[in-house]
This record gives structure tokens, C-alpha cells and sequence, in this order.
């Protein structure tokens, strides 16, 4: 004896499918909204020698360290500053990359022009994604340089 069942009771799984589904995906969404945001921290800034005299070249190293997450064409920005907040040198470096948690170090050379007087200097390291965004880390006074007068 063959049981007739009416035609809406095939339906009642499928309907109950599309439910659970909708509850899974909103707990999903939940999760992924919930994940932390990547993140670049400097460990530390070299500038070798210091103190310098105008017209001396100076190595600027940056050391960086990601989460592990791995970052594709950052922005490296150096900024030289004096004690009144006027920059006087700004050099940047494009393309670098940062893979699986490593670390890595960015260069710059520099030779102080004879237009910088002598004083104390704040340096600092900026770095960004591709295009100057997002901004992953601002650090404005990171070390300080001391220019002395030539002898």
C-alpha cells in the first residue's frame, strides 16, 4: 500500500534548509566582522652616525615587523624634522613588501645638505598601504638626529 503524502510536505525540507541557512550566514557575518585588523608595528629606528655635520651622508634603518598577515607594495615614509616642526627631509620608499609575519628593513641614505642648521631633529617612520592608504602606523618622534656645526 503506497502512502500519499500531500504536496506541501515535500516542500518542509527544503524550506527548512533555506532557514538553517539563513541563521548559519548571519552568525558567519558576525565572525568575519569580528576578526582584528591587520597590523604593522616599527620595532626600531638606526641612524648611523650620530651626531653629523652638514654635508655628512647619515643611514636611516627602519625595522618593521607585520601580524602575519602578508602586505604587498607598502609606503615607507621618513620624516626629518627640526625643533620648530619644519621638515627638512622627507624621503619614502614605494613597492616594499612584508610577508607572513616577517620583519624587514628599509634604507635610506642621506647627505645633510649645508642649508640645515645645526640643532636636534626628530625622526620618524609613516607607513602605509599602496596609493598613501590605509595607514597602518604613524610614529612621528621615533629617534632623534643631532646636526653639529662643521669643523
Amino acid at each position: 500500500m503506497r502512502v500519499r503524502r500531500p504536496r506541501w510536505f515535500i516542500n518542509v525540507p527544503i524550506a527548512i534548509g533555506i532557514l538553517v541557512s539563513a541563521a548559519f550566514a548571519g552568525k558567519t557575518s558576525g565572525l568575519m566582522a569580528q576578526q582584528a585588523t591587520p597590523s604593522i608595528s616599527i620595532t626600531k629606528l638606526t641612524i648611523t652616525p650620530s651626531p653629523v655635520e652638514t654635508l655628512d651622508v647619515v643611514t636611516f634603518a627602519g625595522y618593521m615587523h607585520g601580524d602575519g598577515s602578508s602586505y604587498h607594495d607598502l609606503t615607507v615614509d621618513l620624516d626629518v624634522r627640526g625643533e620648530d616642526g619644519n621638515l627638512v627631509l622627507r624621503a619614502t620608499q614605494r613597492g616594499v613588501r612584508l610577508d607572513d609575519g616577517g620583519s624587514q628593513v628599509v634604507y635610506w641614505v642621506w647627505r645633510v645638505p649645508a642649508s640645515v642648521p645645526p640643532g636636534t631633529y626628530q625622526v620618524g617612520l609613516s607607513i602605509y598601504g599602496a596609493n598613501w592608504s590605509p595607514l597602518y602606523v604613524h610614529a612621528p618622534d621615533l629617534a632623534t638626529l643631532e646636526v653639529v656645526p662643521r669643523q
